[in-house]
């Protein structure tokens, strides 16, 4: 059968296998990586661009639909403690193998400063 036998499908099985796995978990990591940098972004320049925290919650909600990452404003805890801002949230991520799904569990804490109101 095209001159592969019983070894050489085992490994070319192998191989595919390997890049399913590996682009599942890639692609949740990427995502995880675009989704930190953006909310990094929204917190620390919230001051300069003279945003509250309702207005970085809203900035962070949109940017996890854009990246289909499913959070909702209730999962956002800021915290304010005179300028300085802390944002919290914890979200998963499941990585579906056909066989088996994973969920990866993600935190992203940023601190930065708010606008003063």
């Amino acid at each position: 059968m095209f001159g592969l036998n019983l070894r050489k499908l085992f490994y070319l099985f192998l191989l595919v296998a390997v890049v399913f796995v590996g682009i599942q978990y890639g692609r949740a990591y990427l995502t995880r990586y675009q989704f930190d940098d953006a909310v990094r972004q929204s917190v620390k320049y919230a001051a300069a661009s003279r945003k509250g925290p309702e207005a970085i919650r809203r900035e962070v909600l949109e940017t996890a639909e854009e990246l289909g990452i499913d959070i909702g404003p209730k999962d956002i805890h800021i915290t304010e403690r005179g300028p300085a801002l802390t944002l919290e949230l914890e979200y998963d991520w499941t990585v579906d193998l056909k066989v088996y799904q994973h969920v990866l569990t993600f935190p992203v804490s940023e601190n930065g400063e708010v606008f003063a109101k």
